[in-house]
């Protein structure tokens, strides 16, 4: 069984330039040059969906999450979770992860607060965490280290909790045109097995809408991989293709295979985009194959799902 998380996409086009100053210290500065975008408002999977909230610069400031009840059982819709950000000078310095104390209420309490830390270039070098309680009590510490190569991009993080024990050591890439990209792995097994991880993923040629204003840096180091995956909101385009390939191979004294089996996950993408090249409509599909000798066998777990969107023409 595998989990299926799709998402959404919108565009930035940077529409004028600005006229020099004349030199006269009095004079006002020209003004900043205006933006067109067409900035995501809401992804609608039918019974979640997520909104999103910006101020006057285009950042984003609040994300939520709604359930609507099941076909036939009433009630109203609820929101059961949602994040704050909070900037200076356009980064981020402050965030807040909110959470019902009872499914059936509607009190929220800050289940973790999320303080970020940069370097002497102005890059994201860390993020330091506090996890609290339902009285406010702060339980434990964590620390999330980033990885940021030279284009000011997210190629790992190293999230660290002593006090729980838990580690977690995570590295991509990107390929040519700028989309996330996860290496291959291999890990020795036991009875002279090993077990191959390969994966590929696939984007078309629409610039993605989490590239405006860090909106995907901003939900991704708040909600990590909870919501929306991280091929999907650090990428620069919009993925259509997400396929996992896990193969375990048995070898003889010799090193020759004896016993190869394993599995494809795949999941498909295909967008629907309005006038202003705004997706307005996804269908994914997604299933399994499995393998045997590295070819496919039988293919099974059909699913298909539509889900929408909606965003606005902004000039900022």
């Amino acid at each position: 069984m595998y989990r299926i998380i799709i998402s959404i996409l919108f565009t930035g086009i940077a529409v004028s330039g600005c006229s020099k100053g004349s030199g006269n210290p009095d004079q006002e500065p020209p003004p900043r040059p205006k933006e067109e975008v067409i900035q995501l408002q809401q992804v609608d999977f039918g019974n979640v969906y997520h909104k999103f909230y910006y101020n006057k610069e285009g950042l984003v400031t609040r994300m939520e999450s709604h359930r609507r009840p099941g076909f036939g059982a009433g009630g109203l819709d609820t929101m059961y979770q949602y994040a704050n950000f909070e900037y200076n000078d356009a980064r981020l310095q402050s965030a807040g992860y909110y959470t019902q104390s009872d499914p059936g209420a509607t009190v929220y309490y800050r289940a973790k607060s999320y303080y970020y830390r940069y370097d002497q270039f102005k890059q994201l070098s860390y993020v330091a965490g506090i996890i609290s309680d339902e009285n406010g009590t702060g339980l434990y510490k964590d620390t999330t280290f980033y990885s940021i190569d030279n284009q000011g991009r997210i190629t790992g993080f190293s999230y660290r909790n002593p006090q729980m024990n838990s580690f977690k050591d995570v590295k991509w890439f990107y390929d040519a045109a700028g989309n996330l990209q996860k290496p291959d792995s291999t890990q020795p097994g036991s009875g002279r097995t090993t077990t191959y991880f390969s994966y590929e993923n696939d984007y078309d040629r629409m610039v993605s809408p989490w590239r405006f204003k860090n909106l995907g840096l901003s939900i991704f180091t708040v909600l990590e991989e909870e919501v929306f995956e991280k091929e999907i909101i650090l990428s620069y385009n919009n993925l259509i293709l997400k396929k996992s390939t896990e193969i375990i191979e048995r070898k003889n004294s010799r090193g020759e295979v004896i016993e190869s089996t394993g599995e494809n996950r795949i999941v498909e993408v295909v967008y629907k985009y309005d006038r202003n090249n705004s997706p307005d409509n996804c269908d994914a599909s997604a299933y399994s194959e499995k393998l045997e000798n590295r070819t496919v066998v039988s293919r099974a777990g059909g699913f298909s799902h539509t889900f929408s969107l909606s965003s606005e023409k902004k000039t900022l």
